[in-house]
């Protein structure tokens, strides 16, 4: 399916997610391994028309990537992952906690109220050290322990965040955030 965030890889197993982050401009996405490929010997990851728009690669077509895997086939997080939805992106800090401020008011708890219940809940700003040596911000919500669960919050807060996707932190760098 072109609209959803999946890739081809020759030798990881189907099921697999990997985090892609695009090397020129940082940006970063989770996608699922769902077929094999590519073709050319060249290239080691073979994304979806979404994955691509993402990844802002679209008029390039190929470009230098980071793959990080980041759960095997069963969904299990490797190596002590922790996910999130990350509902909204900033530049600053001072910019993620005026977001977090915006997210948290009464009149967007809709999502909050919703995912409570599941303990996933609690509205953070959250931070990533991108390759090119710079720190991305964001107001996550979460934490989730296994992708799935994550996938199914995103479902529920696509309604009220078309921008919303899921974030995967090393456990220890996000509980250091709070």
């Amino acid at each position: 399916n072109k609209n959803e965030f999946t890739a081809a890889h020759r030798s990881l197993p189907l099921g697999t997610i990997v985090r892609v982050t695009n090397l020129s401009n940082g940006n970063n996405l989770l996608v699922r391994i769902n077929d094999r490929g590519p073709g050319k010997k060249k290239l080691i990851l073979d994304v979806s028309r979404a994955a691509a728009s993402k990844l802002n690669m679209i008029r390039r077509g190929v470009i230098s990537v980071q793959v990080e895997v980041v759960t095997d086939k069963r969904g299990i997080p490797v190596s002590g992952t922790t996910f999130y939805l990350r509902l909204a992106s900033a530049r600053t800090l001072k910019d993620a906690q005026n977001k977090l401020k915006t997210l948290s008011s009464a009149s967007s708890s809709k999502l909050t109220k919703q995912t409570s219940r599941n303990r996933s809940g609690e509205l953070k700003i959250l931070s990533e050290r991108l390759p090119n040596g710079r720190t991305q911000y964001f107001v996550g919500q979460g934490p989730f322990t296994r992708y799935r669960d994550a996938q199914h919050a995103l479902s529920k807060a696509r309604a009220r965040h078309t921008e919303a996707s899921v974030a995967c932190l090393p456990t220890l760098v996000a509980e250091n955030t709070r």
